[in-house]
């Protein structure tokens, strides 16, 4: 029985002949270093602030419709951000710092507050095109719009100052 039960969480033997079928290759980073990764995404923060700082300045000035066309732009842009940076970064982040357990638990955090205000603006743009945005909804939305940019700087900052500087070509680590 306990051969058995050994034989289910061991990792299977190499099969030879069949590459994509064999076991992943712990030792190996698929995803390319690339130096110009935190720079370009420096930029990219940058930009998303710019466009949540006008989504906050018709939200002042009484726009409600431009407002709300640009807090769809900036859901999608965020969105776009959150998958490169998963894909390109992140990914490239998780194998480099494998044996950092601290690091991975701040990269962690910060991902899970940056899709949380993701998810909430996401929600309110889909409110609003599906025409369920009443006026105490986007009164509440406003009222949101300081904590969502402080948010926003918050993981931008940590991100640029604590996670970026880590990144580096995995032969740099040995």
């Amino acid at each position: 029985m306990l051969n058995l039960l050994g034989a289910l969480f061991r990792d299977p033997p190499p099969r030879t002949g069949f590459p994509l079928m064999s076991a992943p290759r712990r030792d190996l980073c698929a995803i390319p270093y690339r130096p110009e990764l935190p720079l370009e995404l420096e930029s990219t923060q940058g930009r998303l602030q710019d466009l949540f700082g006008l989504v906050a300045h018709d939200f002042r000035h009484g726009e409600r419709a431009p407002c709300m066309a640009r807090l769809a732009e900036f859901d999608r842009a965020l969105r776009l951000y959150l998958a490169d940076e998963g894909v390109r970064f992140e990914g490239y982040m998780r194998y480099l710092l494998a044996d950092d357990a601290e690091s991975l638990k701040l990269m962690n955090r910060l991902r899970a507050r940056m899709r949380g205000l993701s998810h909430y603006v996401h929600t309110i743009v889909q409110m609003a095109g599906e025409g369920r945005l009443q006026d105490q909804g986007y009164e509440n939305f406003g009222a949101a719009l300081e904590r969502v940019s402080a948010g926003l700087k918050q993981v931008f900052e940590c991100q640029q100052t604590l996670l970026f500087p880590l990144y580096r070509p995995l032969y740099a680590c040995q």
